[in-house]
C-alpha cells in the first residue's frame, strides 16, 4: 500500500514537472484579467512586521516583505482574508512541515494603488490548480502576481518595496500574537546562544 502511495506521488510530480517544462499549465482555471477595482491579499510572516513609530499605524508589513519578482498574492474575487491564512496551513516549508498559520497575517492591498502610482509593475491572475492536488501545494483559484523589479537595491526598487508597504493595509493582525512571537523568537534564539 505504501508503495502504491510513494508511486502515486511520483507519478504526481513527474507529470507536474513536465507541465511546468512545457509551459503548459495542468489546469481547468483560465486565467482573468483583474480590474482595478480588485483587491489582492498578502500573506505576512510575523518576521517580516515592524513597529511604526513615525505614523499613526503602530505596525506595519516590513518593505522586505515585497522583494519577489513574481509577489505571490490571493485576488477578492475568489479569496478571503480568512481564506487566504487558512491555505498558508495547507502548505510545506523548506524543511516538508506543513505552516503554521498564527505566524503569519494578511495585508491587503489596492490594485488601482499599484497600477496608478508608476511602480513598473503589474498585476496578473495565476491560479494553482493541480489534478490531483499537491500535498503541500494546495489548490488556488485566487493566486495571483505583482510582477516587476523589486529585488534589486538600486533606489527604484527600494521606493517600489517601500510604496507596497505603505499601501498595504492589515486585513488580518492581532498585536497579543505578534508580541507573544517575538517573545518566543527571542527567547529561542537565547538559548541557542548559551
Amino acid at each position: 500500500m505504501i508503495q502504491k502511495l510513494i508511486l502515486m506521488v511520483k507519478f504526481q510530480r513527474i507529470v507536474s514537472t513536465l507541465f511546468s517544462l512545457l509551459g503548459l499549465k495542468n489546469s481547468k482555471w483560465g486565467t482573468e484579467v483583474i480590474p482595478n477595482e480588485a483587491v489582492l491579499y498578502r500573506r505576512i510572516h510575523f518576521q517580516f512586521v515592524i513597529k511604526d513609530i513615525q505614523q499613526d499605524v503602530n505596525y506595519k508589513a516590513n518593505p522586505s516583505a515585497f522583494v519577489d519578482y513574481e509577489l505571490s498574492c490571493d485576488w477578492n474575487k475568489y479569496s478571503t482574508p480568512q481564506k487566504s491564512l487558512e491555505l498558508i496551513g495547507r502548505e510545506r516549508n523548506v524543511k516538508g512541515e506543513l505552516k503554521n498559520i498564527n505566524d503569519f497575517f494578511i495585508c491587503s492591498i489596492a490594485v488601482k494603488e499599484i497600477l496608478d502610482n508608476d511602480l513598473n509593475q503589474v498585476v496578473r491572475h495565476d491560479p494553482k490548480q493541480n489534478i490531483p492536488e499537491k500535498d503541500g501545494d494546495p489548490n488556488n483559484r485566487a493566486h495571483s502576481l505583482i510582477v516587476g523589479d523589486k529585488d534589486k537595491e538600486d533606489i527604484e526598487r527600494v521606493k517600489v518595496r517601500l510604496w507596497l508597504s505603505k499601501m498595504s493595509k492589515w486585513e488580518i493582525f492581532d498585536e497579543d500574537r505578534y508580541e507573544q512571537l517575538i517573545k518566543q523568537r527571542a527567547e529561542k534564539s537565547g538559548k541557542k546562544k548559551k
